[in-house]
């Protein structure tokens, strides 16, 4: 959206892969089910309501275009007219965008800046398909590789959560290329509002009406206060009642023009929710396949509310559906699929434990003799007690099947429990297990088919593989938190993570191209692409290693005149440095005195001021700088050789220590690179790990000088760690890092 956003949970990219997604069909119809909205308590009280007033789907729409199609959406005009915080963000959550991946995020933005043009402007919309029927701008697409279905997802999801633009109609159309890929989307917009002033007209009643009805719940004390006014000035003002605008949160908030305050589930669900929000009351829209109701953040804790129930029962001064739990949902409702959430909702909604005023009701099960689970608000399943768990047959455990599964994200073991028994947890969705130091047996089928754990805290002093949740853990790598190393099973005392495995996506040399002579040497350092790739082992190869060699850290060696390349492979991603080597015409230069007794490099007879290397004379090699012996030159430089360490304009074998060339930090034994160098160096910024010669920021483990072994960490002496390291079989502490 376009404000600052929440970060709700973690790890969400992992579950959306498990999440169930509608389906559509070109330019078919999403089909839901038949359900009609009721209501029983106490009696029937509400008739039995035609499904063309219930929740209707988003229509989809599908338009073929060129290949070379370049979606028409403005879209750098609007991200850079549209990009500030709006008033209009405030009526809708970001509990569902948080739980969005990525790439799902930037086309939910996309669709709101594309939105917000229309609401907070005059402009006309131009944007015609399909002969006559008007949408907001297309929204590209091509950039964020969404399948069909992602894209209707969270299309429908905007157009439900974002309810603010009642302009919006409940059809959508996607532009797909003759090879499939979608390209662009864009949300259609009633008829009676594609004039600019037409629009801002409603617009101005709109936000009349909605301040006006925000000042009274103002006046309540607190937030439950509050939401009961929203929810009476609802229910005792809107009619029940379908029409052709019913799915706009404008028809239960607007007498005016083509509204008439009749309206069905949709609009009570959706004013509810724009009123709240504007609040500072967080609210969100759930849907069945036939309904809409809402669920609403009271002081920390979610609730369910539904006013389109409560209408009903309005006039006799009941609010039998406000701020209550799942269970009471069920009970008052006597089980009604009209509340059944939408298999692709489930997993995104909170758990609504509770009815208000009643907080410390328990929702609890007994899951062994002296064995309790209790799950709260947050979403933390706390099993304590004495003993063993029982042993379930698959799906009967009163956790498997239970309403609140989806909501489960963490299950804490506490110490006494001693065994857990089979089936016990199976299927859950949490990310999360804790297991106790008193946990002596464990079913391998205890967490059968969880698919989503990343995180497993073990305490005990049993192993496990990881495929106990499901075979499909083999494929997945695992890291052990405190050491950092990856591991293959479930250790004891011990917390380990999934890791999601990134891709490398490219490669990035120093160097694309060199051009060297026999026996120079060149240092090629390759970043992979992204940073947060999991893979980053990297091989090099020589497609010509007579010409030029190179070693694992990408360490080129000249031999001979030709050209190679030089290719390293990450995964599937390649880059490639073209290296020509070549023997200079070494009869055209000598390295004589002058007429003034200096020395200086000569071509063909004349010095050649713009000749710098090195150069040997009858007293060993020297530093040239355009052409004559630099005195003042210390540092490195190269010959045919190798690289050599430089004094005052001469070549000194008595040093020993590191030194800077354009390639990096290199560690030199009696004047010269010493590839065979393996431990710590010192220079003027400290100590630094090498490697092969070369200085190794990459490095994070152990090293040695004369002074014992250190805690590298990114290549360097890590002098603020303090913890425990194994190092080749031996666990070390480690104190300022040093090894003690």
């Amino acid at each position: 959206m376009l404000r600052r956003k929440k970060l709700y949970t973690v790890c969400i990219s992992c579950i959306l892969a498990f999440v169930m997604i509608f389906t559509s069909a070109g330019f078919g119809n999403t089909v839901y089910g038949n359900e009609a909205e009721n209501v029983s308590y106490e009696g029937e009280v509400q008739t039995k309501a035609d499904n063309a007033g219930t929740l209707k789907p988003m229509i989809q729409k599908t338009e073929i275009v060129d290949s070379a199609y370049e979606a028409d959406n403005e879209r750098e005009s609007i991200a850079r007219l549209y990009s500030a915080s709006s008033e209009w963000s405030k009526y809708s959550s970001d509990y569902y965008y948080n739980m969005l991946a990525d790439n799902e995020k930037i086309l939910y933005d996309r669709l709101e800046a594309s939105a917000l043009k229309y609401a907070e402007s005059s402009d006309n919309v131009s944007n015609i398909k399909f002969g006559n029927e008007y949408y907001t701008d297309n929204v590209d697409c091509k950039d964020l590789e969404l399948t069909n279905e992602r894209v209707q997802f969270v299309v429908e999801l905007f157009y439900q959560t974002e309810s603010q633009y009642f302009f919006l109609k409940n059809e959508w159309s996607v532009s797909k290329t003759s090879d499939g890929r979608v390209v662009a989307a864009a949300i259609a917009v009633y008829d009676e509002f594609t004039n600019g002033a037409a629009r801002q007209a409603y617009i101005r009643q709109f936000n009349s009406v909605i301040d006006a009805w925000s000042e009274q719940a103002q006046m309540a004390e607190d937030t439950y206060g509050k939401v009961k006014i929203i929810h009476n000035l609802i229910c005792g003002n809107v009619t029940y009642q379908a029409g052709n605008f019913d799915q706009s949160a404008a028809s239960a908030l607007l007498d005016y023009g083509v509204f008439d305050m009749n309206t069905v589930c949709a609009g009570y669900a959706k004013a509810f929710q724009i009123l709240c929000n504007g609040l500072g009351i967080d609210t969100i829209i759930t849907v069945s396949a036939t309904h809409a109701w809402n669920c609403v953040n009271i002081d920390g804790c979610w609730y369910i509310a539904d006013c389109t129930y409560d209408k009903s029962f309005y006039e006799y001064g009941k609010s039998p559906y406000l701020a209550i739990s799942q269970t009471t949902l069920r009970d008052i409702s006597n089980y009604d699929s009209a509340h059944d959430v939408r298999e692709d909702w489930k997993l995104y909604q909170p758990l609504c434990l509770y009815d208000y005023g009643r907080e410390n009701q328990e929702v609890s099960w007994d899951i062994g003799k002296n064995i309790t689970a209790t799950l709260d608000s947050d979403g933390v399943l706390t099993v304590a007690g004495i003993g063993g768990t029982y042993d379930y047959e698959e799906g009967e455990s009163p956790i498997s099947g239970c309403e609140y599964i989806y909501g489960i994200n963490k299950v804490v073991v506490q110490s006494g429990i001693t065994r857990l028994g089979r089936h016990v947890f199976t299927g859950g969705y949490f990310d999360t297990i804790e297991l106790p130091d008193t946990l002596t047996i464990w079913s391998d089928k205890a967490f059968s088919n969880c698919e989503n754990i990343v995180n497993i805290i073990n305490n005990s002093s049993l192993k496990k593989s990881f495929t106990i949740f499901g075979d499909e853990y083999s494929e997945y790598d695992w890291k052990d938190i405190n050491t950092g190393n990856k591991v293959t099973e479930i250790p004891e005392h011990s917390s380990v993570q999934r890791i999601q495995n990134i891709a490398a996506e490219g490669i990035t040399l120093n160097y694309d191209n060199a051009q060297l002579v026999p026996g120079d040497v060149l240092q090629l350092t390759a970043i992979v692409n992204p940073d947060n790739a999991t893979v980053k082992d990297i091989i090099w190869t020589s497609s010509n290693p007579a010409v030029a060699d190179v070693d694992e850290n990408g360490l080129v060696n000249a031999y001979t005149q030709g050209s190679t390349q030089i290719i390293v492979q990450c995964g599937d991603v390649t880059a490639i440095c073209d290296i020509t080597v070549y023997i200079p015409d070494a009869s055209l230069y000598e390295f004589k005195q002058g007429d003034d007794g200096n020395w200086y490099m000569f071509v063909d007879g004349d010095i050649d001021y713009d000749y710098t290397g090195m150069a040997l004379n009858d007293y060993g090699w020297w530093m040239l700088t355009n052409g004559t012996v630099d005195f003042t030159y210390t540092g490195m430089a190269l010959n045919d050789y190798g690289w050599w360490y430089i004094t005052n304009g001469a070549l000194d074998l008595t040093y020993t220590g590191m030194a800077l060339n354009e390639y990096g930090w290199w560690y030199m034994t009696n004047g010269m690179v010493d590839y065979t160098y393996n431990d710590l160096g010192l220079n003027k910024y400290g100590w630094w790990k090498i490697t092969n010669g070369a200085l190794d920021l990459g490095y994070n483990s152990l090293s040695e000088n004369e002074y014992g072994l250190w805690k590298v960490t990114n290549g360097t002496v890590d002098f603020g760690f303090n913890g425990q390291i194994e190092y080749e079989g031996i666990v070390y502490n480690i104190v300022n890092g040093h090894a003690e």
